[in-house]
């Protein structure tokens, strides 16, 4: 028996029919936009449809502002060095992935600093916090909505209120939340969302969303051809174009296109009711056994990552055990020390088991039993 429990790192299944669409793209559609007279094939329909997708998800009023990147990685780094090119101030949590820890770390080098929000051993950060460690030089707050290592939720729109109220930009990293809780991205700056995980798309995918205000001071990180203006040395002013140099990944956004409309037509409160059950039954699972379960014990404010350890097991091959046993999960330090170092966890790691839409009750079952026998 295979049970996949490691959604966190990306979803799987993916949406129903999502290697059919993206075959099908490439055999019957697979060229360049903007790059000859082929523009008459479906590929720019294609991708402008997606970005009205993306943008009906997530309530933004202008297509144009949706901007495609390889994923939420990318995304960060373009917003961090168009952003920060001059030096400055960013305020994160302590909950953060590497995906921004490790570019403010080559960013130190170039006169930017950084103070990370404590959060507390659950994972749970106060806003004020936040305001609190507002300097004059600060640009930018900047957060992950859910923790990839526990399932935390931060209190984002809060965050994002204050960010406001000092005329401060604001980015959310929805990559563990995105298709999964119902998000705004018009109350953000800068929203970045991964097409991998919660959205159910392709690897390879993802972007995001920036205001008008930001869309008008972020400088591009990459340049090159476009496709248009191509008479200037200069990228072009006029968005979407503006941050997408280069071919774009058309087969893996004809894809994200179809697991969107899959998302949409089931709906995000349908999908986060069944991640909550399955998040509650593996929760009160481990609450019997001698576990210690990592961050809150229910499913208040939290996404379905639930990490534990064994205290009285090896936890590594306590993970290869429930491997062996066609488990799919993850164990160590899930590319976020800072976060474990947080939770008290950065000696031991965790091991880290994540549910998706696909999961079933047996299957939660079927882990909760292997856990027990080996514990």
């Amino acid at each position: 028996m295979k049970i996949y429990l490691d959604n966190a790192s990306t979803s799987f299944p993916k949406a129903p029919g999502l290697g059919k669409a993206v075959g099908n793209f490439i055999e019957n559609n697979g060229i360049n936009i903007k790059r000859g007279t082929a523009d008459g094939y479906e590929a720019g329909t294609v991708v402008s449809e997606t970005r009205g997708l993306i943008c009906r998800l997530f309530h933004c009023s202008v297509p144009e502002r949706a901007i495609f990147t390889s994923g939420a990685t990318a995304s960060v780094n373009m917003l961090l060095r168009g952003l920060l090119k001059d030096g400055g101030h960013i305020v994160i949590s302590s909950m953060e992935h590497h995906a921004v820890m490790r570019p403010l770390k080559l960013l130190e080098a170039e006169g930017v600093t950084y103070t990370a929000v404590q959060a507390d051993k659950e994972g749970n950060v106060k806003a004020s916090d936040f305001e609190a460690a507002i300097t004059p030089e600060t640009k930018l707050i900047f957060v992950t909505h859910a923790s990839n290592v526990c399932g935390t939720v931060l209190p984002a729109e809060e965050i994002g209120e204050i960010a406001r109220k000092h005329g401060i930009y604001f980015a959310l990293d929805s990559a563990q939340s995105a298709g999964i809780l119902d998000i705004d991205a018009a109350k953000t700056d800068f929203f970045v969302f991964s097409g991998h995980k919660g959205l159910m798309g392709p690897q390879g995918t993802g972007g995001f969303i920036l205001s008008e205000r930001l869309a008008e001071q972020l400088c591009p990180h990459f340049a090159g051809g476009t496709g248009s203006y191509s008479h200037s040395y200069n990228m072009p002013e006029q968005l979407p174009d503006r941050f997408e140099a280069g071919t774009l990944n058309i087969p893996g956004i004809a894809g994200l296109n179809h697991s969107l409309k899959y998302i949409l037509n089931e709906s995000i409160q349908k999908i986060r009711r069944q991640e909550r059950e399955r998040t509650e039954q593996l929760l009160e699972g481990l609450k019997n056994m001698p576990v210690r379960i990592i961050g809150r014990k229910d499913t208040k404010n939290r996404t379905g990552v639930v990490s534990f350890i064994a205290p009285y097991s090896d936890n590594g091959i306590l993970a290869e055990r429930l491997s062996e046993r066609g488990i799919a999960l993850r164990y160590g330090l899930h590319c976020s020390p800072s976060a474990h170092e947080t939770l008290g966890t950065l000696r031991t790691g965790t091991i880290r088991l994540s549910v998706g839409y696909f999961i079933s009750e047996t299957d939660v079952d079927y882990a909760l039993k292997a856990i027990y026998e080996l514990v």
